[in-house]
């Protein structure tokens, strides 16, 4: 199958409810106190911040420290009792890091390097109190025993030494149709890395790790070497890497495939005699002298004395011991305060002895674990970090039915108040709540809740999301629906890129997954692609331009429910239009072959469209003549817009006009577009903030004009795939889920396309990006019943008056279903009611019901001697009401008309 892009114009499963969710640390009858740490490092909670929170009181033992769902080990300066006015709670803090991100990735395996957060540098910690003494983590002080020490001196320990690499976020795994195109779902060789290394003989990746204090007499084959790298072209290579000179690494490593290797048994020649330094180089070996490698990171562990480089904190290992060891430790930058040793393993706390000058000397007991994790810190004033505020949270508890809903707006407080005090996110809720919209149990879910239930605090963590979703799934009493996302978002690497800038949190309100950004990932299980609930956005940034959508789908499910089943209310409903718009011949033909498949699905059984299709008359960039008829179409009500061609996300090849030029009140069409990004409002754009809205936003926001929906994705499209899509979006909108809401029938084309775990990359990454813009719960156009109807302006009469000079005249009659298509036949009849009030027949037949609208043209004789004066047409459809219709009383027509005497 030949695949091509469609170029932007800017550029021409199953899983077990049991499972154990992110929010199982929380103790709901539990008030917690949480601050932000944004570097690693020592940190203190003094007693004036506790007793600011409120909790000055609280005895010491009753501490509890949380980061991550994990309990934080803590030392308090007295073990029991009410801390005094100089004590303190103290702890290692770590700034957020990427393990949060780990669940994130199609395969927890792509992720090579876990050191940096995607999503952001600031960790969320939660202090609570506990009672439960036993249960609260500590760090005991242990003795140090140099005085009377027997022990010799540890020569050396294994000590390794990283570059995790932070020059940018590596999109990773890619096909090239044309462009580059990735899956929205965290892939192979996504995350950070080095900047693109390019082949020999250019400069290779160098780094210089310095400071090594290598241990000439250690074991000679000790060193070892790990390396971590991404392909980022469709090419063949080799990845190598050598210590100066010195091969250490080859490895294979083709196209956009990935290396994590680790070489062992290195002779520790190469890290002596060189000045306590080693200069790694790394390079992809490729004939193509335009190949890209990155790499995220790299390590070396090797022998090394206990030097620790004037450093005011020094982690390290130490491999497990019978005896206990014997540290003495040279140049630690304890600023003549006796430093702390913390043993993370064991959770022991040790005081440094400093008696001799220039030495930190520990005396540790015997342990049996493989491996201890230490960390060396000065309790200098200018190494300690003070947290001095606390911030009250009292967790949401999802469990309690009081809190759940079927019908879920997840939106952020920013959007509560539209400058006049008025909520429109919460009116949103009440009309979803109301039996006009709906009838659902309609809750709305704070975004900042989220984030610290369900992502740890992280802030804008996609996780925070779709594990909330997965846990109301599987927990609430009745499982939601729908979930609205109300607010606009960000991929998360135009949120990373600018998050220094005020704008970022302020275009970011609701984060989506991804980049590029996906909301289907949000509300599916990890490493699916298949949403568990129907989702939806609004790519709001404030309270009014919620209320526009929110007035404008009060105005459209209102005219579906109208009961006046008349042609001017309902035949609109089912006018549909198709837009063409290609750049090439080639595409003028597919682009026509594909929409001929959709336009004869819709026309058929159930949902009777009548079709009109436009097609670009140029092959052009952009055809700059805005169509009137098109225009005159939507003014006059349209029930869905189908275009297939090239697009950005501010403009189609095709111009179809701007939303504010349209007169459409009410009347608001379903927007299905196969292009290009079209559907992209993820994008970092400070200009939105003054009003400059992406394509998809003019059509969603603009306030009783534009459409009540918009479908499309935030990434290129392939034609080939786009119509996969599309056939199957039609077949469930016209026939196996006709009548169903746009969410339900999007789910279930994901479901139907997307359940095999073996899916083609391609088809992926359209269920992945083919966004909602609008609600979940909308429907488009529909009805449960058929309804046949005709009324006086459908009816002409030709000539009108017709003189008895005339031996006939013409009637024509145009018949509507404003209701569901069938298969049911009709009959249809047509009589003359005359003077004399006899009937006489003009047509009596049975013929396939019309799908949305037919003719019928009769030629009736003029009788000079029965037909003068007032005559009455009756046009009956349906006639003996064999189908059971919406309305019985629109079925017949009565037409008075004159015939009139000769002169």
């Amino acid at each position: 199958m030949k695949k091509f892009l469609l170029i932007p114009v800017a550029l021409l499963l199953a899983f077990a409810a049991g499972a154990q969710f992110t929010n199982s640390w929380i103790d709901y009858n539990k008030t917690y106190y949480k601050f932000k740490v944004a570097t690693d490092g020592l940190y203190r909670i003094n007693k004036p911040a506790l007793v600011a929170a409120g909790i000055g009181n609280t005895p010491a033992q009753n501490f509890q420290l949380w980061r991550n769902g994990e309990q934080v080990r803590i030392y308090t300066s007295i073990a029991q009792g009410i801390l005094g006015p100089n004590d303190y709670i103290e702890f290692w803090g770590e700034m957020n890091d990427g393990k949060k991100d780990k669940d994130l990735y199609l395969d927890p395996a792509f992720q090579l390097n876990d050191k940096y957060s995607l999503e952001t540098d600031i960790a969320t910690y939660f202090l609570t109190v506990n009672a439960g003494e036993g249960a609260n983590f500590r760090y005991t002080s242990n003795p140090n025993p140099v005085i009377g020490n027997v022990l010799p001196a540890e020569p050396y320990f294994m000590r390794k030494v990283e570059m995790n690499y932070k020059n940018r976020i590596n999109k990773g795994y890619a096909r090239i149709v044309g462009e580059y195109v990735y899956s929205s779902s965290y892939d192979k060789g996504e995350g950070w890395s080095s900047n693109d290394i390019a082949p020999a003989p250019a400069k290779d990746l160098e780094n210089n790790f310095t400071g090594l204090n290598v241990y000439a007499a250690g074991p000679p084959n000790s060193v070892s070497f790990t390396l971590s790298a991404v392909g980022n072209a469709l090419n063949t290579r080799a990845v190598v890497a050598k210590f100066f000179n010195t091969i250490v690494l080859q490895k294979q490593m083709d196209a956009f495939n990935t290396l994590k290797e680790t070489v062992n048994g290195l002779p520790l020649a190469l890290l002596i005699n060189n000045n306590n330094n080693l200069r790694v180089f790394v390079n992809g070996n490729s004939v193509n002298k335009s190949d890209r490698i990155v790499v995220p990171s790299m390590s070396v562990t090797y022998p090394a004395t206990f030097n620790f480089n004037n450093q005011n904190n020094f982690s390290f290992e130490l491999q497990p011991s019978n005896e206990g060891k014997y540290l003495v430790i040279q140049n630690f930058n304890s600023n003549g305060q006796q430093p702390v040793l913390f043993d993370f393993t064991n959770g022991r706390r040790y005081t440094g002895d400093i008696t001799i000058p220039g030495q930190v000397r520990f005396v540790l007991p015997p342990s049996a674990n493989a491996i201890r994790k230490f960390m060396l810190v000065s309790q200098a004033a200018a190494n300690i970090n003070n947290i001095d505020a606390l911030t009250e949270k009292s967790f949401i508890n999802y469990n309690n039915a009081a809190n759940q809903g079927d019908y879920l707006i997840i939106s952020n407080p920013v959007l509560f108040n539209d400058g006049n005090n008025v909520n429109n996110v919460d009116l949103y809720r009440q009309y979803r709540s109301s039996l006009q919209g709906g009838s659902y149990n309609a809750k709305i879910i704070n975004i900042s809740e989220l984030n610290d239930q369900f992502g740890f605090g992280i802030k804008n963590h996609p996780a925070s999301i779709r594990d909330f979703v997965r846990f109301a799934k599987a927990n609430f009493n009745v499982a939601p629906k729908y979930v609205f996302l109300i607010g606009r978002g960000l991929s998360y690497l135009d949120y990373k890129s600018n998050e220094n800038n005020a704008d970022a949190d302020k275009l970011n309100l609701v984060p989506s997954f991804g980049w590029p950004a996906s909301d289907n990932l949000l509300v599916s299980h990890p490493s699916t692609f298949v949403p568990v609930v129907p989702v939806g956005r609004l790519s709001a940034i404030n309270g009014n331009e919620v209320g526009i959508y929110l007035e404008k789908m009060k105005q459209y499910e209102q005219a579906q429910q109208n009961p006046n089943q008349t042609i001017t209310d309902k035949a609109w409903m089912k006018n549909f239009i198709t837009v063409s718009g290609p750049n090439t011949n080639e595409e003028k033909n597919l682009f026509k072959q594909y929409l001929d498949v959709y336009t004869n699905i819709v026309k058929d059984t159930f949902y009777g469209a009548k079709v009109e299709a436009f097609e670009k008359s140029a092959i052009a960039a952009i055809e700059q003549q805005s169509n009137q008829r098109i225009t005159d179409l939507i003014n006059g009500g349209l029930g869905f817009i189908q275009y297939f061609g090239h697009s950005s996300g501010q403009v189609f090849a095709f111009n179809i006009n701007e939303p504010s030029d349209f007169s459409n009140a009410g009347k608001y069409p379903f927007f299905n577009v196969s292009g290009c990004t079209a559907g992209n409002f993820f994008v970092f754009d400070a200009g939105r903030l003054n009003g400059n809205l992406t394509l998809s936003e003019k059509y969603i926001l603009t306030s009783q004009k534009g459409s009540i929906g918009f479908l499309a994705s935030t990434h290129f499209g392939i034609p080939s795939y786009l119509n996969i899509y599309n056939t199957n979006f039609y077949k469930n909108i016209s026939k196996t889920m006709y009548g169903n809401t746009v969410g339900n029938q999007m789910k279930q084309l994901m479901q139907t396309l997307g359940g095999n775990p073996n899916l083609d990359f391609y088809l992926r990454l359209h269920l992945e990006e083919n966004t909602l813009h609008g609600d979940p719960a909308l429907k488009i156009n529909s009805s449960p019943k058929p309804d046949y109807i005709v009324e006086d302006q459908s009816v002409k009469i030709n000539p009108n008056p017709v003189s008895m000079a005339d031996n006939n005249f013409n009637i024509n009659i145009k018949m509507f279903n404003i209701g569901m298509a069938t298969n049911d036949s009709i009959r249809i009849t047509v009589k003359q009611k005359l003077p004399d009030n006899t009937l006489r027949v003009l047509f009596d037949e049975k013929r396939l019901s019309m799908r949305s609208i037919d003719s019928l043209n009769i030629i009736a004789q003029v009788n000079p001697l029965t037909d003068k004066g007032i005559n009455k047409l009756i046009v009956t459809i349906d006639d003996g009401n064999a189908v059971d219709e919406l309305s019985e009383i629109n079925n017949t027509l009565e037409k008075e008309f004159y015939i009139l005497r000769m002169n």
